[in-house]
């Protein structure tokens, strides 16, 4: 050690029995004395060089004949020197005899409020030169004694979070924890970024080489050195910065700013961990179990389980608390990036298992644990996502599974690599109202691509079963939840296996239900990355029953066990004609093999998934969201490349962005207008019926003005007529289409605005638009039922046809068709615009074409029906007509609406064809301009009032089972051909203003196939129903 004589101020160096000495503790500046200056007779011109002579004047007033100050005690030019030096520092402060801490910022006044303050605290060398004397007296600016660190231990304390006890030397720094050690250096800072290491070798007792350049290396170096002395979990007790947030953080620190909130943290007091630095990782072999943790309220935001390693309680709050880690692979684990500390009084979460886990790794490294999750243990495992039906209850083996991700991984970090252990699920769920049902699942990963078998579990015998006489319980309670079993143990022990398949069939009440598994490929997010995942799926359907005959093995129709069945038999007028009778059973079989009234909403379609759909004959809703999942290809080849299934995957959702690019999706009513230069045919009617039915109320008139109440004098016995009526017809522009939607507020309805508002106030947002525009939508939909309702269709493809004035908005669509339709159905014969308002109905009816409903504003509800229902909606052929304008009379009133009947015009035309001698010819000629259609109105039918006109009239709708789904914007749905549907629309909201806007959507008519068996079985059935009502005639 080397000491200046303060006497002489020469500097003499000391091996063995050192003399007592005085120390010196301040922050450089200008003009400091180095090792060589103190031998240069310049020493004393330079700045430094007064503290070194103030610093031998106290010690010699104190009768020390020795000093030490470190900018000339020490050769810096030599490195050995120098970590020597830094090594023995802190025991050098230690055994000093007194400590002279120079403050050349504190003012002779108000010590004790400002002394915290000063730039000597804010420093990371002199935090072991504030902790290590025992003795520590303070000099101001002026080298006036102001105190010693026993007078200012409060305000000290205070500032620096440090115990008191701990400043003045009661209480030693080895019962301190390492975190709260290290967040006492949080707010410090040094001049060399390996410094901050450095300075804290003394607080934590430890040695280790200097090598300036290693920049924040230094201080992991710090944290491997502390780890090899103390089992102290709270070392891992930091935060990352805010903007930090990553998949995964690595497990050390990267600075004494990561412990700044965690000055209050200790370790649990009757632990005693066994843990170690590997190249593999941090290696936990003691009794350090892992908590499995769900959150409640207050906590993380993500409400799946997750693995929590117990660090210590925080005194503050007394809470235990830690980190959230993702598991990489069988016992390999990472610090997840995404979350603060777990617990901790910070955020809430319940422990729900304790994991009887010992020798795991955490890694230290976060690119290794992104690496892995992508490549290795992740790539083409199991997943398990979570279904509304059935709920996961149990899992095996431990070992391989992920309970954040709901993943089983591979088992070794090799592309390729299988497992031959069993991969076992336990399920629970509910069927129906009061009858749950549990199954367990066995997936067989030992090929290139997984299967599974099924069991349903009895819970009166307690043991699965594929039979009525199970023989044997399941394995995996105990000894194989943790661990792995291989399929040749499980075998002895459940025969039944070797039986099972897939599927499994579940009888309830005098129904059974199908449940059947498979594997599907797909993509999930992982730590941030895409991975390719067999992802787990069931399908549930009901299926006829036969007590005496496997139900997968036959068809039959169970009439008796059926309620519709039921109401047939019950019916009070169940002589039904052998036509009829025919067509109720097609009708239940095929309610029996669908039964669900739901039309599935799915994300954007390969074209092989909707070439499926196109098969199935089914409705579906496809939702244009670039966030969703692609879904599978349906090829899983075991030679397929991996590249090209993920290049597929790609240009899929690539495709979807494109189509989402497109102007239509962000039109605005002005961006339209200036598009469509020309005026545009609108269609009017006075109520929104588009090509409906009308009654007239006196069938020997022909015309008149349309109004459906009866006259005073009109005979009620009298049937009124009921004709399809067409709408007129008027040019406009676009723009003033757009006003006469969007009707101004009258002054007559400013009543209305408490009503308005009271309702709001209970009312949602939703997609179509916030409260405040929800009031005003109501309001226009109020008015639109007391006005003329306008509205733009077409059925001759406005958009493609060149001389439409409507053609300049097919810019801004997906040219022609949709990608994913063009392979499957070819080119559209027709691509038209719909626009109106919500007072706009069309009727029930069918297209004989493919249908895709491209939805841009607004929603459309629609009510569909089968073509097998076809005898249920009481189709009959009607006159036709079309509603004219025509002036009242009185110039103050609005032009008024009359029916005017085709056989009127071709009659008024074969009049004026006719020479003049044949006009008084017969004119009671009757024209066949009559055409079927469906006088059944979905929203306003009703079977349940004591009317029973209805009922009577209709009394085969009772068997339908209309299905209801909204289309809202940026969907697409796919109605088959042949399909009957009623449609009606709810208003938008513009996105540039937030104002309503009408209902936009894109019809594409694709022509259908006329090939094959649908078209003839659908025809067969027409043929039916017209029997059915020539012999209702007879």
């Amino acid at each position: 050690m080397r000491l200046i004589n303060t006497h002489t101020w020469a500097l003499e160096e000391f091996y063995a029995r050192v003399p007592r000495y005085a120390i010196l503790s301040h922050t450089w500046g200008e003009g400091e004395v180095s090792f060589r200056d103190m031998r240069s007779p310049e020493r004393q011109r330079m700045k430094g060089f007064a503290k070194i002579l103030q610093t031998c004047k106290l010690a010699r007033a104190d009768k020390i004949d020795y000093a030490w100050v470190d900018t000339c005690c020490i050769d810096k030019s030599s490195s050995a020197e120098l970590t020597e030096a830094i090594n023995s520092m802190f025991q050098w402060y230690m055994h000093a005899a007194k400590c002279y801490v120079f403050m050349e910022d504190l003012q002779r006044l108000d010590e004790n409020a400002i002394l915290p303050q000063c730039r000597w605290f804010t420093r990371g060398w002199t935090l072991q030169e504030l902790l290590a004397p025992k003795v520590l007296e303070i000099f101001n600016m002026h080298w006036e004694f102001v105190g010693t660190k026993a007078d200012y231990a409060r305000a000290i304390s205070v500032a620096t979070e440090i115990p008191e006890a701990v400043i003045v030397g009661e209480a030693a720094l080895g019962n301190c924890s390492v975190a709260a050690k290290m967040s006492w250096a949080a707010r410090r800072e040094t001049t060399r970024v390996e410094d901050m290491a450095y300075c804290l070798l003394g607080i934590f007792d430890v040695n280790m080489p200097m090598l300036y350049g290693e920049g924040w290396k230094a201080f992991r170096r710090l944290q491997e050195e502390v780890i090899k002395r103390s089992n102290d979990l709270t070392i891992f007790a930091w935060s990352s910065s805010a903007g930090q947030e990553q998949s995964s953080l690595p497990l050390l620190a990267e600075s004494p700013a990561a412990f700044a909130g965690s000055s209050s943290i200790c370790p649990f007091s009757d632990d005693f961990e066994d843990f170690s630095v590997t190249n593999k990782g941090l290696l936990i072999s003691g009794d350090a179990p892992l908590r499995v943790v769900a959150p409640v309220a207050g906590g993380p935001e993500r409400s799946t389980e997750r693995y929590v390693l117990h660090l210590g309680s925080d005194e503050a709050t007394g809470a235990d608390g830690g980190v959230y880690l993702r598991k990489i692979g069988p016992k390999i684990y990472c610090r997840d990036g995404g979350s603060p500390l777990a617990g901790f009084g910070r955020n809430k979460y319940v422990v729900r298992h304790l994991l009887d886990a010992t020798d795991y790794y955490i890694l230290i490294d976060p690119l290794t644990a992104t690496t892995i999750s992508r490549l290795t243990f992740r790539s083409r495992a199991i997943h398990v996502p979570t279904t509304g039906m059935f709920r996961l209850t149990v899992q095996a083996p431990e070992l391989l599974w992920d309970r954040t991700d709901r993943v089983f991984l591979r088992p070794k970090a090799y592309k390729g690599t299988h497992t031959r252990s069993v991969l076992f699920l336990g399920f629970k769920g509910n069927l129906s109202v009061g009858r749950a049902v549990r199954f367990y699942v066995f997936c067989d990963y030992r090929g290139a691509s997984p299967s599974c078998k099924m069991l349903l579990w009895d819970e009166d015998d307690s043991h699965p079963s594929n039979s009525s006489s199970p023989s044997s319980h399941v394995p995996f309670a105990d000894k194989y939840r943790m661990e792995t079993a291989h399929w040749t143990d499980i075998a002895t022990q459940i025969p039944e296996l070797e039986r099972a398949g897939s599927s499994i069939d579940v009888k309830v009440g005098s129904q059974v239900y199908r449940i059947a598994s498979s594997f599907r490929k797909g993509v999930v997010e992982s730590l941030s990355k895409e991975v390719e995942l067999f992802i787990l799926e069931f399908n549930v359907e009901r299926r006829p029953y036969n007590s005496k005959i496997d139900p997968c093995l036959y068809y039959n129709s169970f009439l008796r066990d059926n309620q519709m069945a039921h109401r047939v038999n019950n019916d009070s007028d169940s002589s039904h004609s052998p036509a009829a009778s025919i067509l109720l059973k097609l009708i239940e079989d095929y309610h029996s093999f669908n039964p669900s009234r739901e039309v599935p909403v799915l994300p954007y379609p390969t074209p092989l998934e909707f070439s499926k759909q196109v098969g199935r004959g089914r409705p579906c809703v496809y939702r244009l969201d670039p966030n969703d999942q692609p879904p599978p290809t349906g090829n899983d080849e075991i030679d397929e490349d991996e590249e090209d299934e993920k290049v597929r995957n790609r240009l899929t959702k690539d495709e979807m962005k494109n189509i989402l690019s497109c102007s239509a999706f962000s039109w605005t009513r002005q961006s339209m207008c200036e598009k469509v230069k020309e005026d545009v045919e609108v269609a009017v009617t006075p109520d929104g019926r588009a090509d409906s039915l009308y009654r007239l109320p006196r069938p020997q008139s022909r015309r008149g003005f349309y109004n459906e109440e009866k006259d005073e004098d009109e005979d009620e016995d009298e049937e009124a007529e009921e004709v399809f009526v067409q709408p007129a017809t008027i040019k406009m522009s676009l723009s003033t289409l757009f006003d006469k939607l969007l009707i101004p507020q009258d002054d007559d309805e400013e009543e209305d605005d408490d009503e308005y508002e009271e309702e709001s106030t209970t009312t949602t947002t939703t997609s179509i638009g916030t409260n405040s525009t929800n009031v005003n939508r109501r309001r226009h939909e109020k008015r639109q039922k007391d006005t003329k309702q306008y509205y733009l269709q077409s059925q001759n493809s406005n958009l493609t046809t060149t001389s439409s004035s409507l053609s300049p908005l097919l810019e801004d669509l997906p040219r022609r068709h949709l990608p994913f339709a063009g392979p499957v159905l070819g080119q559209p014969e027709a691509v038209n615009i719909w626009i109106g308002g919500s007072g706009s109905v069309t009727s029930t009816h069918r297209d004989p074409y493919e249908n895709l409903y491209l939805v841009l504003k607004g929603c459309k509800t629609f009510t569909l029906y089968p073509p097998v229902e076809e005898l249920c909606l009481h189709a009959k052929r009607v006159r036709t007509g079309r509603h004219v304008l025509v002036d009242s009379g009185d110039n103050k009133r609005e032009k008024e609406f009359e029916i005017v009947l085709d056989d009127d015009i071709q009659q008024q035309e074969q009049e004026k064809s006719a020479p003049e001698t044949e006009t008084d010819t017969d004119t009671d000629t009757e024209y066949d301009n009559k055409i079927p259609w469906i006088p059944i109105d979905p929203d306003t039918i009703n079977f349940s009032s004591s009317d029973t006109s209805a009922k009577t009239k209709y009394h085969y709708y009772k068997y339908s089972n209309p299905i209801k789904v909204k289309v809202w914007e940026n969907e697409i749905l796919y109605l088959p051909s042949g399909w009957f549907h009623h449609v009606r629309q709810e208003c938008g909201v513009w996105d540039d203003d937030g104002q309503i806007a009408p209902c936009i959507a894109v019809n594409y008519w694709y022509d259908m196939d006329y090939e094959g068996e649908k078209y003839a079985t659908r025809e067969m059935m027409t043929r039916l129903v017209e029997t059915v009502r020539r012999e209702e005639q007879r």
